[in-house]
């Protein structure tokens, strides 16, 4: 029976495998119909390399020839790293990413299983990692982003930081916080785990990280011109990607209300209210987490910062959800007991999204509950951290490896 079971458990295993390796071959096959995230990293540093405005998309619309729409959005100094790629032919350029990015996923499954769970089941952790978050992993992947290489940054920081390094976990962030800048705020985690000199950590990296830009900003003023005004243009709702907990608000108040109900200021209202009671709440359980001291408070800290940093951020795109990721697969694992009726209820809900003859007069909230649905998701998280949080396990099996 034993053997089996191992048995079935390999061929699922195998069969995930074939199904990324077929996904991952059409994604290397076409490369005028992938990674056009890439593709936009790639011209807008073309452009800025021939003295353009690599934040004026109609300027890498021509200089690709058409088909690029995408507008750059990221700090100048991001061009510098994406020139290494622009100076190759497109192809070669494209597959190099690829591959690079291929390499990083491999090392971001190391350090999950090694660090984080080590003793799980192969096929659930599979299973989960390739499925979770609407698939996030794999739409990183199709798109091209970045997201894998900050993530890769970022939890690599994190082991640092769980085994007592923490320069190590600042020099990490920091690198990390050059693509997308805001995981600058995940240096926050040392006062919270009461790293020792915490404060002086937080202070010095900021002031590195400000220096860098600072220099940055003396050398190209005009660049930061340009991305403040592309960055603050942004207005990205989940038809486009952006599953944030600001652009559902705004996606569900223009459909109830007017939009310009309060002056177009509910949104924001709503949004700051709802900002303050995650931030509230979270630092709440993990104060109490320190009271208690228990053997994986270190570890839930850092989840549930992870999970409320992903729910407070205005912008949060799909692949973002990889930082969901380990936090999701700990607290399924944790819920594994949970009763039948909870699993059977779901299935009954999800059912919702079957298209039917008859117009349901919630139909248009109930398509946004699908676009939204990875956010639902974060929060159906975090929920569940702050639960089992209340009294954690003395000896979790998701504490990190020693």
């Amino acid at each position: 029976m034993y053997a089996s079971g191992k048995f079935a458990g390999r061929l699922i295993v195998a069969l995930l495998l074939l199904i990324a390796a077929h996904f991952m071959y059409q994604i290397f096959v076409n490369p005028d119909t992938y990674q056009w995230d890439f593709k936009m990293y790639y011209y807008a540093a073309r452009v800025d390399a021939s003295g353009g405005n690599p934040y004026n998309p109609n300027e890498l619309h021509r200089l690709a020839g058409g088909g690029l729409l995408l507008r750059y959005v990221y700090p100048p100094p991001i061009l510098t790293f994406f020139k290494l790629f622009a100076a190759m032919p497109y192809p070669v350029a494209y597959h190099l990413w690829l591959a690079f990015k291929l390499l990083l996923l491999g090392g971001l499954l190391i350090l999950w299983r090694r660090f984080f769970f080590p003793a799980e089941s192969l096929v659930p952790y599979a299973t989960f990692l390739l499925l979770a978050f609407s698939t996030a992993i794999y739409i990183d992947l199709v798109t091209g982003n970045i997201s894998i290489l900050e993530q890769f940054l970022l939890w690599l920081g994190f082991v640092f930081l769980l085994r007592e390094k923490p320069r190590g976990f600042c020099m990490l962030v920091l690198l990390g916080s050059c693509f997308k800048v805001f995981p600058i705020a995940f240096l926050l985690l040392l006062p919270l785990l009461d790293v020792k000199h915490s404060w002086r950590y937080v202070f010095t990296s900021a002031a590195v990280f400000a220096g860098v830009f600072a220099f940055s900003y003396f050398l190209d003023p005009a660049g930061y011109e340009r991305f403040f005004a592309a960055a603050t243009a942004i207005d990205e709702r989940g038809a486009m990607g952006n599953i944030s907990l600001l652009a559902c608000v705004k996606d569900v108040s223009d459909l109830v209300f007017n939009p310009q109900f309060l002056g177009g200021r509910l949104p924001y209202v709503i949004y700051v209210v709802a900002v303050a009671a995650i931030i509230f709440l979270s630092l709440k359980r993990m104060h109490a987490l320190r009271r208690m001291a228990p053997d994986d408070a270190g570890l839930l800290i850092l989840f549930l910062f992870c999970v409320a940093f992903a729910l407070v951020m205005p912008r949060f795109k799909t692949y973002s959800c990889i930082l969901l990721l380990a936090p999701g697969y700990w607290v399924v694992k944790r819920s594994s007991n949970m009763p039948a009726f909870v699993f059977l209820l779901a299935l009954f809900v999800l059912d919702v999204q079957r298209p039917s003859p008859v117009k349901l007069p919630l139909a248009p909230l109930l398509s946004m509950f699908w676009t939204y649905y990875p956010l639902f998701l974060a929060f159906l998280v975090w929920g569940m951290l702050l639960y089992h949080s209340r009294e954690p396990s003395a000896s979790a099996t998701a504490q990190v490896a020693t």
